[in-house]
């Protein structure tokens, strides 16, 4: 997680913004308190399950 002033983030937001595309997040502070999280949105369900890989064949069932 990259650790940002809100000044910082102000001055800079296209390169902050480029490091959550890349999936990072940042924890914003001002006066060394933080006061909030920027992350990459969640995945939808669609997304989720269009992009999950198959378990492997022998975790589908029970043996027989």
């Amino acid at each position: 997680m990259i650790t940002a002033t809100v000044a910082d983030l102000a001055k800079d937001v296209e390169k902050y913004l480029r490091e959550v595309e890349r999936g990072e997040s940042i924890e914003v502070r001002r006066e060394d308190k933080p006061v909030a999280i920027v992350s990459p949105p969640k995945p939808s369900a669609k997304e989720y399950w269009k992009h999950r890989k198959p378990l492997p064949s022998s975790w589908r069932g029970l043996p027989h």
